[in-house]
């Protein structure tokens, strides 16, 4: 999340919910009052040919018990009018670091659907093991039963492991997991990660390396490009930011506009070498118009930020910060306006 709270948030939220060994199952599934599309032609290249992705994190409440299920991600597709490009998910472990029992079940929900999974990983073990210990190989047997399962899922899915880590919020961050010398383990840990993965037999997963907008703390060694794996070990570039506004959050210090959030930074980095993809967005209601906010975003897209590819809208809140769907009629509004774009709707598409 861009100018992310220095102590928590969205992000924060989310280490939390993952790090919680139980289920994100089943709720009820229920029917959209709209036709959904023929599910796409599975292929392992998930980067839309023209256009961008439009997918969702569908928890419009972080402490309920339950991170994902099927009615909520039925309901966000009811409110928005359509059917998600990407469905937004958090792993969740075994004891050995193994993927939990329904985990595959939930994947499968999306991909024989014809939506992409987008799975952000924060293991391979709770509590998390430390990067030294992925990079040396000692949890290798976790990584590979992950990548046996994602194999098994046997269409595309985006992997999203260790995310923010130019924050100083997860275990992962440079600040807390050895200053200077940790973006070089973060380096070695992704590439270790990335060859197990492959020798499991995980070709349909494609890396996602997903750095907040900002760094905090501002230092020349915790900038995102010290934690870069290399062209040859990312798939796409994501980033994190967030309109927070005038909230009571510790980041609320004024309005911001999608391009304020985005441009520059992170993605003037990797514009043209990756697709990019905002993996969590989305702008709170007090200090300006939020459904002008989104309704902006769907200009300033196409036009300033071409390769971006895929947009994740985060429909949940954090106290007064609240990015859900409905917080106004306005918003709402707005965040359809985005939404059923002919831009974000590449489905059905040639896909490269």
């Amino acid at each position: 999340m861009t100018g992310k709270r220095h102590r928590g948030g969205a992000g924060a939220v989310l280490a939390l919910v993952a790090a919680a060994v139980g289920g994100c199952a089943g709720a009820r599934h229920g029917t959209p009052s709209f036709r959904l599309p023929t599910p796409a032609r599975a292929t392992a290249a998930v980067v839309p040919a023209h256009g961008a992705w439009f997918g969702a994190w569908a928890n419009p409440d972080l402490h309920g018990g339950t991170w994902w299920s099927r009615g909520e991600v039925a309901k966000v597709e009811g409110q928005l009018g359509r059917m998600l490009d990407i469905d937004a998910h958090v792993a969740r472990f075994a004891p050995d670091g193994s993927p939990a029992p329904d985990m595959r079940d939930e994947l499968m929900f999306d991909a024989s659907s014809g939506r992409i999974p987008l799975l952000t990983w924060n293991g391979p073990s709770k509590p998390f093991p430390g990067l030294r210990a992925v990079a040396s190989g000692s949890t290798d047997a976790a990584i590979r039963a992950w990548g046996k399962l994602l194999a098994s899922v046997g269409k595309p899915i985006l992997l999203r492991p260790w995310w923010e880590m130019n924050g100083n919020w997860y275990h992962w961050s440079g600040s807390r997991s050895g200053g200077a010398l940790a973006p070089a383990v973060y380096v070695r840990a992704w590439r270790h990660l990335r060859s197990v993965l492959r020798s499991a037999g995980a070709a349909n997963v494609r890396l996602v390396w997903c750095p907040n907008a900002k760094d905090v703390p501002t230092t020349s060694w915790n900038h995102w490009s010290a934690y870069y794996p290399g062209d040859d070990a990312v798939d796409w570039v994501g980033i994190d930011g967030y309109n927070w506004g005038g909230s009571d959050h510790p980041n609320g210090a004024g309005w911001r506009s999608f391009a304020k959030v985005f441009g520059r930074g992170v993605y003037a980095d990797y514009a043209g070498r990756k697709p990019i993809m905002i993996a969590e967005f989305g702008s709170v209601e007090q200090g300006g118009v939020k459904g002008r906010w989104y309704h902006q975003a769907a200009t300033d897209i196409p036009k300033r930020f071409p390769d971006i590819r895929a947009v994740v809208l985060w429909d949940s809140h954090i106290g007064s910060a609240d990015f859900r769907i409905n917080t106004s009629a306005g918003a709402r509004a707005g965040i359809r306006k985005l939404a059923r774009d002919p831009y974000f709707n590449p489905r059905r598409r040639p896909l490269r």
